[in-house]
């Protein structure tokens, strides 16, 4: 598995520079890239067969869009079962994504059966290392 992500975020960021080459800066400001784990992956098995998936936490690679090369944002405890460092909900990426493509998530809320809706739900906040 790790492989084959290799090979298609290899792929797709030579893809992008190569397109872009002309001009960088516009790729940098203008397009996100993002690549988002369902599941994060245990050291164990209970089987004993591959590895055991955990929807307690979750890798994410984003560039572009004038995000800050080089950064870990959070930290799993030892075996990868938990988020201990600043844990990020989804909500929390949709809220960020949205930000960096240059819109408010909470004016994208709409109104349905008495409840406020949006991608970010209610209580997803942007990232404030990604955004800044």
């Amino acid at each position: 598995f790790y492989d084959v992500c290799q090979k298609i975020l290899s792929s797709k960021v030579t893809y992008f520079f190569n397109k872009y080459i002309i001009n960088q800066v516009f790729y940098h400001k203008t397009c996100l890239s993002c690549f988002i784990s369902k599941f994060g992956r245990m050291p164990i098995s209970q089987r004993g067969v591959g590895r055991d998936h955990n929807p307690g936490t979750q890798t994410a690679w984003m560039a572009g869009a004038g995000i800050q090369g080089g950064q870990a944002i959070g930290a799993s405890d030892e075996w990868g079962y938990k988020a201990e460092q600043q844990p990020v909900s989804a909500h929390d990426m949709h809220a960020t994504m949205l930000h960096l493509l240059g819109l408010d998530h909470e004016k994208l809320t709409y109104r349905y059966s008495g409840r406020d809706y949006r991608l970010s739900d209610i209580e997803g906040k942007p990232i404030p290392q990604i955004i800044a």
